[in-house]
């Protein structure tokens, strides 16, 4: 099974979407694990060269959901230095506001992916039926203003509040089958 890589999925509980807390934790997350600027890209892929790529994200649902952290692994990355290098970021979040700048830059993320996933017409129809469905019709221009508005204390509450993996969470590892080869 060569060329295998190693993942790593955190989960933790993440608020409902109509929930005051969930723009900041989407923002939150973006801060973590949005793109190359990324404190979590920044560390786990350009600085410890441990991972090649790595993600955080909110599911958005109607019920309470989950915030994810996935990593992949390079070949012969130490799983346990990956993992102990995310909840390290984890409490970073928590005891360390993010800049204005790392907020900016998370917000614009976010908003150039939206605007990008719903450029087509069949991307805004589906926007349109999936609101009014699930949260009410209104509720896309408001998660845009709530994640435009969010400040610094915002994440800080957010990421006490929900990005503590000690308070629950689940952390999964798909590893790669060693074979002993004679």
């Amino acid at each position: 099974r060569k060329g295998e890589t190693g993942r790593l999925l955190l989960a933790v509980p993440a608020p409902r979407a109509t929930d005051e807390d969930y723009a900041p934790l989407v923002v939150a997350m973006a801060v973590l694990g949005g793109g190359r600027s990324s404190r979590l890209h920044q560390r786990l892929v350009e600085d410890l060269r441990l991972c090649s790529r790595v993600s955080a994200e909110v599911t958005e649902s109607v019920a309470p959901g989950v915030s994810a952290i996935a990593a992949e692994a390079m070949p012969g990355a130490d799983p346990t230095s990956i993992e102990r290098t995310v909840f390290e970021e984890l409490f970073r979040l928590r005891t360390e506001p993010p800049s204005p700048m790392e907020i900016e830059r998370a917000r614009s993320l976010l908003m150039a992916d939206w605007v990008f996933g719903h450029e087509r017409i069949h991307q805004q129809a589906v926007l349109i039926a999936t609101a009014e469905t699930l949260f009410g019709a209104e509720y896309p221009a408001k998660h845009i203003r709530a994640v435009r508005r969010c400040s610094r204390d915002d994440l800080i509450k957010v990421a006490q509040r929900y990005l503590s993996p000690a308070d629950g969470s689940v952390v999964g590892w798909s590893l790669p089958s060693r074979t002993d080869e004679a």
